[in-house]
């Protein structure tokens, strides 16, 4: 038969081992690592860069329009003739909308600003999905009118889109 004091000590024993490995793991892998511009100003130190290289970066105002379509611009072309600084202000700014469009979902006016710099960039794709989440939140507020111009949009951009089609009930499901 097993002693009282003996389970005791296993179970200490065993709950020692577990605390010592939630340590290590907490330790090692689950440790987060440094943001991004920690990392960048390390990267530039070891360099002898530093921080004195960079250039300063303007505020983003999510509200202002033209600031809005020029990051949607910016986002789109990032391949073409933008250096990897002007890229990371570009998706730092496009990520920031985003954000702000996250704390404030029912915002159709910040959404219809998306809208608008997508097809100002020429990303259809992106324009067509935002027009489509509008469409929903607009079909929330009860404004079937507008979500009607929403999927009419949409049709504009994509004559063969279905699902907008059989919103308007051009098509049958």
């Amino acid at each position: 038969m097993v002693d009282l004091a003996e389970l005791y000590q296993l179970a200490l024993l065993f709950g020692l081992w577990t605390a010592a490995a939630l340590l290590f793991l907490l330790a090692t892998k689950w440790r987060k690592p440094p943001p991004t511009e920690e990392r960048e100003l390390s990267a530039g130190a070891r360099l002898g860069g530093g921080d004195s290289q960079r250039a300063p970066e303007e505020p983003f105002d999510p509200t202002d329009r033209a600031a809005v379509r020029k990051t949607a611009l910016e986002h789109v072309a990032e391949g073409s003739q933008l250096t990897r600084e002007e890229q990371r202000v570009a998706r730092r700014r496009t990520l920031q909308l985003i954000a702000r469009i996250q704390l404030q979902p029912a915002d159709a006016a910040l959404r219809r600003q998306l809208i608008q710099a997508y097809l100002d960039g020429q990303d259809k794709v992106a324009a067509i999905q935002q027009l489509l989440v509008l469409a929903d939140l607009l079909e929330g507020q009860r404004d079937a009118e507008g979500a009607k111009d929403c999927l009419r949009q949409v049709l504009s951009l994509d004559p063969a889109d279905e699902h907008a089609q059989r919103r308007l009930g051009l098509r049958e499901s």
